[in-house]
């Protein structure tokens, strides 16, 4: 593809991509590209037949040489050389996170964790949402998903049925990301300066709460399974007797009802709450994390093949929605966070085909 690309065609990529990240590195409107040090950006030309003159590509490392001279360039640069010394911005491809710990590059910290090196892991995910939001200093292993590509044959004679997220401490290895996120949580107590992810435990009634709500998560994400990956039956009873006179209201099938209906258990949780968590507290914790990553998925995989945006307001789950713009705004979930069109790529490879169906 980059060898058919046109030199203005690239430079144009180049110019629509770095516009994307104005905003986030404090670039305002009203700056040139000129001001901005792109408009030096050279594309080479040679003549081309009679007609005209053709345009070659610039290679990819004078591109790099040549964007590296930017404001842009620097700062991502810069950002880039912090992050390989486990400091800097969230990102997909770290690969240690120190914070602002007593660790270093030569005084590496004892936690490995194994996660999958794309960031389409929802269990990978909301592991690396509870290490970012409690600053859990750690190296960390990118290994691919069995759903794409061979695990490193070192990784499998550590974990020999290949499951992710792992960590290693001391050479003994622990999966399943519910125990790897509690086991996290407790070797960093608050007494070490960091926040705490669940109910303490002698909170009663915070354990009981926290309880009832991972029984919610995973009834929704069955709800989920069956909406999305089995045949989706026409609406019957209720819906179509509403509809046929007049009653309003979307037809739904008893699959897309029961979907619905514990999404709605899911915002009148929130909705219990003064803040945006499911805990009222003035950040996220391991229930929300829990939480976070399948229903990322679910907005995707629910626009694309049932037609549905969880996020209209005409659904009345306004507390859903105010804990999703929170999550929006914290920088580590938009570095895990996946676009529509990818997440709904990478869904059928994980759980398998899904069924269209739902609203048109």
């Amino acid at each position: 593809i980059v060898q058919r690309t046109t030199g203005c065609a690239m430079r144009l990529s180049i110019l629509v991509l770095l516009s994307a990240v104005d905003e986030t590195l404090g670039f305002t409107s009203s700056q040139s590209w000129n001001d901005r040090g792109i408009g030096k950006l050279q594309m080479s030309s040679s003549a081309g037949g009679a007609g005209g003159s053709a345009t070659s590509v610039v290679s990819w490392e004078d591109l790099t040489q040549q964007i590296g001279q930017t404001a842009v360039g620097k700062a991502l640069n810069e950002d880039a050389e912090q992050r390989l010394k486990g400091r800097g911005s969230p990102n997909v491809h770290n690969k240690m996170r120190l914070f602002d710990s007593k660790f270093s590059e030569s005084k590496k910290p004892a936690i490995t964790l194994f996660r999958d090196h794309a960031g389409w892991c929802p269990y990978c995910e909301k592991t690396m949402l509870l290490v970012e939001e409690k600053q859990v200093p750690l190296q960390i292993d990118l290994v691919p998903m069995r759903s794409y590509g061979d695990k490193p044959r070192e990784f499998l004679r550590k974990v020999p049925n290949g499951l992710l997220p792992a960590i290693e401490v001391q050479g003994q290895v622990i999966t399943e990301s519910s125990v790897i996120m509690e086991l996290l949580d407790r070797w960093h107590p608050t007494e070490d300066g960091y926040r705490p992810m669940m109910p303490d435990e002698n909170d009663v009634s915070g354990q009981k709460k926290y309880t009832e709500l991972a029984r919610l998560e995973r009834e929704l994400f069955s709800w989920w399974c069956t909406l999305m990956f089995r045949p989706e039956l026409p609406a019957v009873g209720g819906n179509m007797i509403k509809n046929l006179f007049g009653g309003g209201g979307e037809a739904m099938s008893g699959s897309m009802q029961g979907f619905m209906d514990c999404m709605k258990k899911v915002d009148s949780a929130l909705a219990d709450t003064e803040g945006p968590w499911f805990f009222g507290k003035e950040y996220p914790t391991m229930i929300d994390f829990v939480f976070a990553s399948h229903i990322e998925r679910m907005l995707a995989s629910c626009a694309f093949w049932k037609g549905l945006d969880l996020r209209d307001s005409k659904w009345g789950m306004d507390s859903l929605i105010r804990w999703l713009d929170a999550f929006d705004r914290k920088p580590y979930f938009l570095a895990f966070k996946g676009d529509y069109y990818s997440t709904v790529l990478n869904i059928e490879p994980q759980y398998g085909p899904a069924y269209d169906g739902g609203f048109d």
